[in-house]
């Protein structure tokens, strides 16, 4: 009559990534039940592509919402890779960009990155899956919330994470810098405008990361910044997949064909081969010249 045992797992410092599809609510009233079904399909299809090209943990999805995590012993050797989320975020960004201008549809993604301790199990007898539980949960969902459409939402917590392994400032392939922008403290609204307090998300300072050459938010959203010293990284982080993603759609040959090309003329020895392999492999571009 033993209670049954149950999977439980602590982890001092994880890094988690939430993403959800901003405007999709107001678009899925306008179509059919099955087109909704197809479009978060081929979405999903391609985030789960870039989640095993950065070799992350995929927890689940909830409704239009994708969570993933970095630090689980599972994935690239137990290594607690934030560097890894956030340029799978900005890879997310750059698919559901392509994937409206080849849909004709109005959607944009909003994405949050905490870093933190946490519980991982299994609950239930039936349909059995490992989450993540505690309070970098909720954080993670309140930075997602509040993050701008289009942009990266930080806690100061990634920024100190991403100090330990030796990845600040982060860098996408080919040596771009990639700035984290403050926001301003105790300006946190959701996209409904309901105002969600510092203490929420730490207490502390939040940034927000925009995809490599796109200016058009800087202004809007965060002050002006000094220029990122430049730092050494490591080849294991230069050979991630960049920033710079998207489907390599079967029905469009022209770009599948310049795809093709451009890995071809990109991809160099050792660890940018496997790069590249791996971004053709999940269909993603690299970081253009």
């Amino acid at each position: 009559n033993r209670p049954p045992s149950i999977v439980v797992h602590n982890f001092k410092v994880i890094s988690v990534l939430q993403t959800d599809l901003v405007g999709f609510t107001a678009l899925a009233r306008t179509m059919e039940a099955e087109e909704v079904l197809r479009m978060l399909n081929d979405l999903f299809g391609v985030f789960d592509r870039l989640v095993s090209a950065h070799d992350v943990f995929k927890m689940e999805t909830v409704g239009d919402a994708y969570i993933c995590a970095s630090g689980l012993p599972d994935f690239a050797r137990g290594e607690h890779r934030p560097l890894a989320l956030l340029l799978l975020a900005l890879d997310m960004l750059a698919a559901v960009a392509r994937y409206c201008n080849r849909a004709n549809v109005t959607v944009g993604l909003r994405a949050g990155i905490h870093s933190g301790a946490a519980i991982g199990g299994v609950v239930g007898t039936t349909m059995q899956r490992y989450h993540l539980f505690g309070s970098t949960m909720h954080m993670v969902e309140k930075l997602e919330s509040t993050a701008p459409s289009g942009g990266v939402h930080l806690s100061e917590a990634v920024r100190q994470a991403l100090i330990a392994v030796g990845e600040m400032p982060p860098r996408c392939v080919g040596g771009s810098l990639l700035e984290l922008e403050p926001l301003e403290m105790g300006a946190l609204q959701t996209s409904k405008g309901e105002h969600v307090p510092q203490e929420d998300v730490g207490g502390q300072a939040t940034y927000v990361v925009w995809p490599p050459g796109d200016v058009s938010h800087h202004k809007e959203h965060a002050p002006p910044k000094a220029p990122a010293k430049p730092c050494d990284v490591a080849p294991e982080v230069q050979g991630a997949v960049a920033p710079c993603g998207s489907p390599a759609d079967s029905k469009n040959l022209v770009f599948a064909k310049s795809l093709a090309a451009f890995l071809s003329t990109k991809a160099g020895p050792s660890s940018a081969a496997a790069a590249a392999a791996a971004a053709a492999a999940a269909g993603v571009a690299c970081a253009p010249p």
